[in-house]
């Protein structure tokens, strides 16, 4: 075999290094350039969660706003507005705006739940706010008739004490996606109607001195009527815990 001189020799390792040197470069810009591709790709994504999930925010806010303040969920609004203005009328003794006041707020209670059937605007906020406008008003009505007309107390416990429990189990139940349950039921509907006309009834008897063995029975069916309406939403909750409990 015949020798290599040092000349070639130094020409092969030049030329193997050239490649060697020109595949590594190849190398590198090819890992470069995926790096590159890889990278943008992760960006373009982040930055489309990113805008999806603004959208979906602001088109959630949107509906919120627009679902809140419809016509029917106003008016449930301003029954809770006028339930402090109304305790606060009984107080300083101002009976004919007291009367107006709840006056309006019953008219609004009907007339929210009519619209929203008929508008074909029932949303979910507006079946938690009406029951809970509901309470409101009679709990401040309730507060205003003990302070001022000494309103039987034991009345006054079994009506706020069921408003409570409806209200603490509405939340627990809310908060935990079983919204059916905060559904008024016949008995609750029942219940409420009694209860403000027994109000409304109780105040003009109250501001007339006036007494008839009837307003004794109005009571009573207020204070069966909520007794019923409580029990049935107990037996409600307990329904829905049974069926969670299997599941």
């Amino acid at each position: 075999m015949p020798k290599m001189t040092k000349k070639k020799l130094t020409k092969i390792n030049n030329s193997t290094k050239s490649t060697g040197l020109n595949k590594l470069t190849k190398l590198t810009k090819s890992n470069i350039t995926v790096k590159k591709n890889v990278d943008n790709e992760l960006i373009e994504s982040a930055n489309n969660v990113l805008n999806d999930a603004s959208t979906a925010i602001t088109d959630k806010n949107i509906i919120s706003a627009k679902t809140l303040f419809n016509l029917p969920n106003s008016l449930t609004i301003l029954r809770m507005i006028l339930a402090p203005f109304f305790m606060w009328a009984i107080l300083i003794s101002d009976y004919m705006a007291a009367l107006v006041i709840i006056a309006v707020a019953s008219i609004s209670d009907f007339f929210d739940g009519f619209l929203a059937r008929k508008l074909d605007m029932q949303t979910e906020i507006g079946g938690i706010l009406d029951p809970v406008a509901d309470k409101v008003l009679i709990f401040c009505s309730i507060v205003a008739l003990l302070i001022k007309f000494n309103f039987p107390l034991w009345i006054a416990v079994i009506i706020v004490s069921r408003d409570v429990i409806l209200l603490i189990g509405g939340a627990i139940f809310f908060y935990n996606k079983k919204q059916a349950a905060l559904a008024p039921n016949m008995f609750g509907k029942v219940s409420t109607f009694f209860q403000m006309i027994t109000i409304i009834i109780y105040i003009i008897a109250a501001v007339n001195g006036y007494y008839a063995f009837w307003i004794d029975i109005l009571l009573y069916i207020t204070v069966i009527t909520t007794l019923i309406s409580g029990i049935t939403y107990v037996f409600r909750i307990g329904k829905v815990f049974a069926s969670a409990v299997k599941k």
